[in-house]
């Protein structure tokens, strides 16, 4: 009776012993009297599928493996004492789990990583896509979102080169966290050279996306010459003396004055102003205020806003970009008219000579980066040689307060 008593509480203490040692989850393991072994496999975040390639590294001491095709890992060796092992691999979110390896035994920590999430597509601004006669010194704008849809942080890497693929890296930026817009500007390009450029948005998991790849040509020299053909000395886009009036039909009428370029508000000349930083851009226009456009009262649906203006010699031209204005109206159509006059005084709104050069055209909404617009509508049209032009605009309420016909700018270009 004695040595049954005996052996009893032999029994129980070996239970006890080997319930208070080890790592929770466990199997004997007699590889090495010093060091435990931590195993497991790799899953997807259900749990239904195993991810193999995953780096699982443990953050105090130098050792790495990566699991197998069937999601398996095994860390040997390890001395006894608390670890936390690190889950990585890229498009999954890393993930930390903590473990007790005990010696002689094989602990199993089993992970399941969520998949992450590639940012965005970035969108290209400037230097517009085959665009020729470029600066030596360019600004580049582009836009990408400041977190992705799991909320991490975005950076962007902008690469640059001469072949149609550039796989050089040249900047890095973070884009802005309201607007999500992208700038940087480099310097001591190439002359007469052919560029192309694109850029990759990262995330914090690692997850990449490309935006297009857009090429452009600059310029043969470092004097360039406008390419905006009315612009002159204050960025006026028709000469400083020129004539100009203003008027409207069908409820249309003038809201304010003249004006000058670069001052006042709502002033008749504001929209063929090319201010600042849009001098002579096609696809950028800048006003120091968001009032600086030209604009009509309108009071019915069908009202037509017009201009008419002389560039003060023949032009030739066949394209134009119409910017949106982000004040209290909008335009949401134009149609553009020329003369066969080359001198004298400019013809009237309604003299017979006019003839058209492109019917009313739908205007698009743009997009407002402080006192910059982007993505102006591009108008194209046969080949004209016109000294006097007569500009057409109109409103039907689309965009917003059908009260008043706004136009922030209108350049004039040869492509």
């Amino acid at each position: 009776m004695r040595t049954t008593n005996t052996m009893t509480r032999l029994f129980i203490l070996g239970v006890l012993l080997f319930t208070i040692t080890g790592c929770p989850k466990y199997e004997y393991n007699s590889i090495s009297p010093t060091t435990g072994t931590i195993t497991g496999i790799v899953y997807n975040q259900n749990g239904d599928s195993v991810i193999s390639g995953v780096s699982l590294t443990i953050s105090s001491i130098p050792k790495e493996v990566y699991s197998n095709l069937h999601g398996f890992y095994i860390i040997p060796e390890v001395q006894q004492g608390n670890y936390q092992i690190i889950a990585r691999k890229q498009g999954y979110f890393t993930k930390i789990q903590s473990v007790f390896v005990a010696k002689e035994k094989t602990c199993t920590e089993n992970f399941y990583l969520q998949r992450s999430h590639p940012p965005s597509k970035p969108i290209l601004y400037l230097p517009e896509d085959s665009s020729v006669n470029q600066p030596i010194s360019l600004r580049f704008v582009w836009k990408s979102e400041y977190l992705d849809a799991d909320y991490e942080q975005v950076t962007t890497f902008l690469y640059l080169g001469k072949v149609n693929t550039p796989i050089t890296p040249v900047a890095s930026v973070i884009p802005d966290h309201y607007t999500d817009m992208c700038e940087i500007t480099l310097v001591n390009l190439d002359t007469a050279s052919l560029y192309f450029w694109k850029v990759v948005a990262r995330d914090e998991s690692g997850e990449e996306n490309n935006s297009d790849i857009y090429s452009f040509h600059t310029i043969k020299h470092t004097s360039l010459a406008d390419m905006n053909f009315a612009a002159i000395q204050n960025g006026a886009s028709i000469p400083d003396n020129s004539f100009i009036y203003y008027g409207g039909i069908n409820g249309v009428s003038p809201y304010g004055t003249m004006g000058v370029c670069g001052s006042g508000y709502l002033d008749y000349i504001h929209a063929l102003c090319d201010d600042g930083s849009g001098l002579n851009k096609k696809t950028v226009s800048y006003k120091s205020s968001l009032n600086q456009g030209s604009t009509w009262n309108n009071s019915l649906p069908n009202g037509i806003a017009f201009m008419v203006i002389d560039l003060g010699q023949i032009r030739t031209l066949n394209t134009s970009y119409v910017f949106q204005m982000f004040s209290c109206g909008k335009v949401t159509h134009a149609r553009f008219w020329g003369h066969p006059n080359t001198s004298g005084p400019a013809p009237d709104f309604n003299d017979t000579g006019w003839y058209m050069i492109f019917d009313f055209k739908p205007i698009t909404e743009g997009q407002l980066l402080g006192n910059e617009v982007f993505n102006p509508t591009k108008i194209q049209f046969l080949l004209q040689q016109t000294r006097f032009m007569k500009l057409e605009f109109k409103n039907d309420g689309r965009f917003g307060n059908p009260d008043y016909i706004e136009v922030r700018n209108v350049k004039l270009f040869k492509e």
